[in-house]
């Protein structure tokens, strides 16, 4: 009997005289239990003039096995783990018929495949709402304890919100695109000079956008005295700016971002860093509620937000917000746009 990828084999699975036939077996490598991962997937017989060949063939050894290297991360479901292995276990086959990867291959494997499941995860988020949002995949790694955050290049990239404190006048808000029906990242700038009290619009704002800067400079002007600002403002022209940064063509519901970027810049203070601002508001300050704020929140938590400000007429949808969301993130009702840009500005 000759036996490949294997030393011993189990007396006891009685296969003799017959030909071509796969069957499974449980083997051992030298006495031992196989190597972790290491599984074996069938067993081809030829049997000659009483002459038998056993040829045993091996799963490759996968990443995710209790006593390996990576673990998945906690939005990958069942079904996502098994398709993320399959996909793997095909990739390993085509590129290393012999089974043998490196480290730096089998991330590189994990992480293609993550982002193939992502993307099906995606459209099924646009198709059945906030069942599927969990769609931040990862995997770690056992050693380090690094994790590993898997984007998709064509929703821009992973963590769009950046590390450290921004310039006056920058804010971060989330926007409602109701042309594609999809939520928006945006990142709001004003500058402040010398000029007549104009308004200068730059880019190519929606309606909506523009509706929210007038909003936000008429609530600011009649509002002066209670934000403590004695600039007149009729000595300085405003250039607002809004940064799409998940191409999205619209971005409505924004107005109290405008508003707390315009105080932010006249106050020479800085938002507190990775805070996200909801909310929408009329021209005399009353507070709207925004829509599908889960989405928004999981938008923030995905972007790399560590704080939120959310409207106080929100606070009702809480409750619909997963867990895994609410613990990812601070999270801040207020009941004014004054005391929004207190807790903005850090200033209460």
């Amino acid at each position: 009997m000759e036996v490949s990828h294997a030393t011993h084999i189990d007396n006891r699975m009685g296969f003799a005289g017959e030909t071509g036939r796969t069957v499974s077996l449980d083997v051992l490598r030298e006495g031992k239990s196989l190597l972790p991962g290491e599984r074996p997937k069938e067993v081809r017989i030829e049997s000659k003039d009483q002459e038998m060949k056993v040829t045993l063939f091996f799963r490759p050894a996968l990443t995710f096995e209790k006593g390996e290297l990576l673990d998945f991360g906690p939005h990958l479901g069942g079904r996502d783990q098994k398709a993320v292995r399959k996909t793997v276990s095909g990739l390993i086959k085509l590129l290393h018929p012999n089974g043998e990867v490196n480290r730096g291959e089998m991330e590189e494997y994990v992480t293609y495949a993550m982002e193939m499941r992502r993307r099906v995860k995606e459209q099924l988020k646009k198709m059945g709402g906030l069942e599927y949002w969990d769609t931040s995949f990862s995997f770690a790694d056992r050693e380090s304890g690094q994790e590993t955050f898997i984007s998709v290049p064509e929703m821009g990239g992973g963590r769009l919100i950046v590390e450290g404190v921004l310039q006056p006048g920058s804010v971060y808000t989330i926007g409602t695109d109701a042309t594609d029906n999809r939520l928006a990242l945006f990142l709001v700038q004003s500058q402040m000079n010398r000029g007549s009290g104009r308004i200068i619009p730059l880019g190519h704002l929606s309606s909506k956008m523009k509706e929210a800067i007038k909003t936000a400079d008429a609530y600011l002007k009649a509002h002066l005295k209670n934000l403590g600002i004695d600039h007149d403002l009729k000595a300085y022209d405003f250039t607002i700016q809004a940064i799409n940064l998940n191409q999205a063509r619209e971005g409505a519901e924004t107005s109290v971002a405008f508003f707390i970027s315009m105080v932010s810049i006249i106050l020479g203070r800085s938002v507190q860093e990775r805070t996200v601002i909801l909310g929408e508001m009329s021209v005399q300050g009353m507070l709207l509620k925004v829509g599908s704020l889960p989405e928004r929140m999981q938008l923030a938590v995905e972007a790399g937000a560590r704080r939120i400000l959310i409207p106080s007429e929100n606070k009702r949808d809480l409750a619909d917000v997963p867990d895994a969301i609410l613990t990812a993130i601070q999270w801040q009702f207020y009941d004014s746009p004054t005391r929004a840009v207190i807790l903005a500005l850090g200033m209460g």
